[in-house]
């Protein structure tokens, strides 16, 4: 990559490149070349914000002539690169951004807003004081904030106002998610409105997530909720002999279920069918309706999908074990069923892009060095709780490593249980077990821990696991309550430790 030097000159009496005509800047080599002439900002001032998107641009392996001068671009790459890609702290990085956005609005880059630390007007603070919680006073602080630098007093919000706002976020911040903050921002704004005295009446907009595409379950007909909430309580018939046998599903296949018929009825009410006529799950699964649905999820999937041909196998299962449908409908499905199959003979492009970057030493040492790099960061320092979580999630990531498992069982192990230590003499051998009943192939999970692993966790338990809950609790990796971790939520702390430690 090319990096742009800054050899700052003597202060120009003449306009800066393009400035004189209204023209921005196009690309960062641009925001370079006219920072190196801007006289009205120190030398240690140039050269901070220089040096700032230089280190940017080097950790993200970008030129700058080929970056956009637009927030927009930033934020992508900050998307896309972390501290430990530039090999910096996070507070170091923080200031960087912080620097980076200042290199645009410096060199004349519509649309920037520096506005977070401008201070509320009065009529502002007063309905920021009424705010029942911190989670009000922040998520709404940046929209109280962007009415006061635009003298917008509270009952003159309109709809036009929060739209302007939402350009400001998008073009003129390095927000991570602008469309959150604004659904936060709108939902916050109307719970105001409806629960606090004084507070202006206007109900703002919110949009729904980019991936939410199933109505509220309280849009559904009265019936179709009671048919569908029967069908999932429904436990089966697990008689082997029976004409109707249904194996037992487990909670976590219950909840998923839950989620696609909300989102296959909507996808029928979305392709043209009447909400009202939606009456029960018989509806969804009638031939010409189920084709309908299928189609609509079809084209949102962008063509076949595993999820996709999950959801064509509920509709048959519970035609067949639900609704009792004729042998001529059961056809129907099962030949949908067959035709939205995904034939994959080796992994997906997303997994292997995601194991491409293993092929890169550095990113393999940096993964299986991590535990042993937080356990020594962690020597001589207090066993507090931040300590404690972070050496959780190291341990759970050794784990993974050197016994590769399904996140629901890593959640779920418990020290007495799971863990069964050998001894003759001095000894000893630990052994992680989790039988069939716990595992989804019902295959029993068992290997030897190696000694590092053993010392790994031997440290853990001793030190840090009793700083993680209030109270005893049986599991590896507990909540603060002492209660099983949610694997879901277990998977994105995991998943985020890992890219926040190791870039």
């Amino acid at each position: 990559m090319v990096q742009f030097e800054l050899n700052v000159p003597a202060p120009q009496t003449k306009p800066l490149p393009g400035v004189a005509t209204g023209n921005p800047p196009a690309t960062l080599a641009d925001v370079l070349a006219r920072l190196a002439q801007d006289g009205d900002l120190s030398v240690r001032r140039r050269r901070d914000i220089a040096s700032a998107l230089n280190t940017i641009l080097r950790a993200a392996d970008r030129r700058p002539d080929a970056v956009p001068a637009t927030a927009a671009a930033l934020r992508e790459i900050f998307a896309q690169t972390l501290p430990a890609n530039a090999g910096v702290t996070l507070r170091r990085w923080a200031n960087l951004r912080s620097l980076a956005l200042a290199g645009l609005a410096e060199t004349g880059v519509p649309g920037i807003r520096r506005q977070h630390a401008a201070s509320l007007s009065a009529a502002w603070a007063g309905l920021r004081d009424a705010l029942p919680d911190m989670a009000f006073k922040t998520g709404l602080s940046r929209f109280m904030r962007h009415c006061s630098v635009a003298n917008i007093p509270p009952d003159q919000v309109s709809e036009a106002v929060f739209a302007e706002f939402g350009t400001t976020i998008r073009t003129g911040t390095l927000v991570k998610d602008p469309q959150k903050v604004l659904r936060t921002t709108a939902r916050l704004w109307n719970r105001a409105a409806a629960e606090i005295d004084g507070w202006p009446r206007l109900v703002l907009p919110v949009e729904l997530r980019p991936r939410q595409y199933a109505f509220e379950w309280s849009e559904f007909p009265l019936s179709f909720q009671a048919d569908a909430a029967a069908f999932l309580a429904e436990k089966g018939n697990e008689d082997p002999f029976a004409d109707d046998y249904a194996p037992a599903v487990k909670p976590s296949t219950t909840a998923m279920r839950r989620k696609e018929i909300a989102q296959m009825a909507t996808a029928l009410v979305l392709s043209g069918f009447d909400l009202g006529a939606l009456t029960g799950l018989a509806t969804l699964v009638e031939p010409v309706n189920a084709k309908q649905l299928l189609r609509h999820l079809y084209e949102r999937h962008g063509g076949r999908s595993v999820y996709l041909q999950q959801q064509a196998n509920l509709l048959r299962t519970i035609a067949r074990h639900w609704v009792h449908a004729p042998p001529d409908t059961i056809d129907t499905l099962t030949d949908l069923v067959a035709k939205l199959v995904v034939k994959r003979t080796s992994m997906t492009e997303k997994n292997r892009a995601r194991l491409r970057q293993f092929d890169n030493r550095a990113n393999l040492l940096a993964l299986v060095a991590l535990p042993e790099r937080v356990l020594a960061e962690c020597r001589g320092k207090p066993a507090d709780r931040p300590a404690a979580l972070r050496m959780m999630c190291a341990v759970a990531v050794n784990l993974l490593t050197v016994a590769p498992m399904r996140i629901n069982n890593l959640a779920g192990l418990e020290v007495d249980r799971h863990f069964v230590t050998t001894r003759r003499g001095k000894s000893t051998k630990t052994h992680l077990v989790i039988p069939p009943e716990e595992t989804k192939t019902g295959v029993p999970f068992e290997l030897e821990l190696p000694v590092p692993t053993e010392r790994l966790l031997a440290r853990y338990r001793r030190e840090f696991l009793p700083q993680l809950s209030d109270t005893p609790s049986p599991f590896l990796f507990p909540r603060e309550s002492g209660e099983r971790r949610q694997t879901g939520s277990f998977a994105v702390l995991l998943g985020r430790f890992i890219k926040r430690e190791t870039g």
